[in-house]
């Protein structure tokens, strides 16, 4: 079995945004590999991105839920559209 320290590069990266979140775009897998020269550092980096949840700015409600199925649409929303991924996969479990 593969673990994480025996991943390079971008497979890393996209491996700790879905593992820690819902995944990441191919913007956001290279914006968090620019963020140090060394890739251990980036991946550091990265990481505390992603526990640093005041540092990202929340994502605006597009539906105020009424119902419970209006609830749902509206959670899995947010889980989609959301900049602090690793607080509401932390609430999905």
């Amino acid at each position: 079995m593969i673990g994480v320290a025996d991943l390079k590069g971008r497979k890393r990266f996209t491996h700790l945004y879905r593992r820690a979140g819902f995944g990441a775009t191919t913007a956001e897998i290279d914006a968090a590999m620019a963020l140090e020269r060394r890739e251990d550092q980036a991946f550091e980096r990265a990481v505390d991105n992603l526990l640093d949840y005041a540092a990202q700015a929340e994502v605006p409600d597009r539906i105020t839920p009424v119902v419970e199925t209006e609830l749902v649409q509206w959670w899995l929303e947010r889980m989609v559209r959301t900049r602090r991924p690793l607080l509401e996969k932390m609430v999905f479990f």
